[in-house]
């Protein structure tokens, strides 16, 4: 099965999938249903698939507005560590 769909849009046509459909292909991760943290260490960065296979905040004009509440926090804790 081939990864790449050529699809013809029309105007007013969404198109929808799911995360977790993404996550599952085994065209992009190898062994998709098993828990492997380990695959987005920094070492494994070369086998990853392009980053927009995983979009846990969304993006673009609707993405979520905890992730930038998220990175805030982490700011601020990195900070205050710091200092």
């Amino acid at each position: 099965m081939s990864l790449f769909l050529f699809v013809l849009f029309v105007c007013q046509t969404e198109v929808m999938m799911p995360q977790i459909l993404i996550g599952r292909m085994p065209e992009l991760y190898s062994e998709p249903d098993q828990f492997i943290p380990e695959r987005w260490n920094k070492e494994n960065k070369d086998t990853l698939p392009s980053m927009f296979a995983q979009l846990p905040f969304g993006f673009g004009a609707r993405m979520c507005v905890g992730e930038l509440c998220t990175a805030c926090s982490f700011l601020t804790v990195n900070i205050l560590s710091f200092s």
